[in-house]
């Protein structure tokens, strides 16, 4: 998958939060086999600035780290989690766990 700018992938991430409505649901990817087309989910679009932060020297972590826990809480504030999450929401194809943004309820559970 071509990597985004942060500031793209963030601002991805803050335009969901601002959906209006009550609680917010996720949308899975129509193609989430497409590269960019997975990026419609919003936990995958989530996954790569935790990536990019992991990729930083530790000095440099700090800033990019408190602007993502602040999205965090706001998303688990603004999702329910899903009480049954399918197998792949757990784990990726490769055994490597998912992170918890994307044990949440989407539209067509």
């Amino acid at each position: 998958m071509p990597r985004r700018r942060p500031a793209e992938l963030l601002g991805r991430c803050r335009s969901f939060l601002r959906r209006p409505g009550g609680r917010l649901l996720l949308s899975p990817s129509p193609c989430p086999g497409r590269p960019g087309c997975a990026r419609d989910d919003i936990a995958v679009a989530r996954d790569e600035p935790a990536d990019l932060r992991r990729a930083l020297p530790t000095v440099t972590r700090t800033a990019p780290g408190r602007v993502l826990r602040g999205l965090d809480a706001q998303f688990l504030r603004s999702t329910l989690p899903d009480p049954d999450p399918p197998a792949e929401r757990w784990a990726h194809w490769r055994g490597r766990p998912r992170a918890r943004w994307h044990r949440r309820l989407y539209e067509d559970t």
